[in-house]
C-alpha cells in the first residue's frame, strides 16, 4: 500500500466516523498498522488496514459497501 493510499484510508475513516457519530476521531499509520484515537476516554485502538476497511464499511452502511470494496480492490492491485 502506498503512503498516499494509507493517508486516504485514514482520512476516509476519520471523516466517516465524524459523519456517523458527530464527533471527530484521529487516525494515524505507522509500520503497517493504523491507530485510531477516539474522542472519548479510551485506549487508542491499533488495527490492520483490513480491519480499518471493515470498520469503514460498517460506518458507511450496506448501500455503500460495494463501492468501498471496489476501491479497495483497485488500490490493492495498484500497490
Amino acid at each position: 500500500m502506498t503512503p498516499e493510499t494509507r493517508d486516504q484510508l485514514a482520512y476516509a475513516y476519520s471523516r466517516a466516523w465524524e459523519l456517523a457519530k458527530g464527533e471527530p476521531c484521529t487516525v494515524t499509520h505507522d509500520r503497517g498498522y493504523f491507530t485510531i484515537k477516539y474522542p472519548y476516554p479510551a485506549h487508542p485502538r491499533r488495527v490492520t488496514a483490513a480491519e480499518l476497511i471493515k470498520g469503514l464499511a460498517g460506518l458507511l452502511g450496506p448501500h455503500h459497501r460495494h463501492e468501498l470494496w471496489k476501491d479497495r480492490d483497485e488500490a490493492f492491485f495498484r500497490a
